[in-house]
């Protein structure tokens, strides 16, 4: 049957790794190729390329880093907004009973 034995390339394996990781962050480029200017690098000996694979490795990462703080301040200040909301209705209802 289709998909049987495929599971640790979809994330199922022992420690989640697979396409599932990589499709997590779908422009995960840089890092990716920072790893094989790193391998090409350390294959070569060329020490320079190896330290370039490894900077845009880390600038990849930094940049990943600021999307994700990004979007947590994005959903806590909706998830602020949307209860400010729900009181002010809350508010609003109350006060249309008090006659």
């Amino acid at each position: 049957m289709f998909g049987q034995g495929c599971s640790h390339l979809w994330g199922g394996g022992p420690q989640g790794r697979g396409l599932a990781r990589l499709t997590r962050y779908p422009d995960m480029k840089d890092e990716i190729k920072g790893k094989a200017d790193e391998l090409k690098g350390r294959l070569t000996g060329d020490k320079s390329e190896e330290l370039k694979g490894k900077a845009e490795q880390a600038a990849d990462k930094v940049k990943r880093t600021g999307r994700d703080i990004r979007d947590d301040v994005k959903e806590q200040s909706d998830e602020e907004r949307d209860r400010e909301a729900r009181e002010r209705e809350a508010e609003s209802v109350t006060e249309k009973r008090s006659w």
